[in-house]
């Protein structure tokens, strides 16, 4: 919460969001191309590539989950994971996750993680 206080940072946040909301298609296709490169510069230096979605942010629609899915379903080399409270969507889509996806449940006091979601 703390990056929250400096103007920037949220504009540039926001931004990004907006832009990804807007331009969905070309995100994912230079998503993609960089993730390429890093899996490809991370696996021949003989370490193990990982992408961690939303240090800071959610799924925000059935449509970028599913266009994360499609990213890692095409670099399976690559191990992608993230943290959401997006339970219903988590349920949802999970038969099209791929097995190198890996979906933490995040919750807080006061907000129970459904039994459901916990077993996935």
């Amino acid at each position: 919460m703390k990056d929250y206080r400096n103007p920037s940072v949220v504009h540039a946040r926001f931004r990004n969001l907006y832009n990804m909301m807007k331009r969905m298609e070309e995100a994912e296709l230079e998503l993609e191309a960089q993730i390429a490169w890093n899996e490809q510069k991370r696996l021949k230096a003989g370490k193990e590539s990982v992408v961690r979605l939303h240090e800071s942010g959610e799924f925000f629609s059935d449509d970028y989950m599913l266009m994360w899915f499609r990213i890692a379903s095409k670099h399976p080399k690559t191990t992608f994971y993230t943290y959401s409270t997006k339970y219903e969507m988590m349920l949802e889509h999970y038969p099209e996750k791929p097995e190198n996806f890996k979906i933490l449940p995040s919750g807080w006091e006061g907000r129970e993680i459904p039994e459901k979601v916990k077993e996935i």
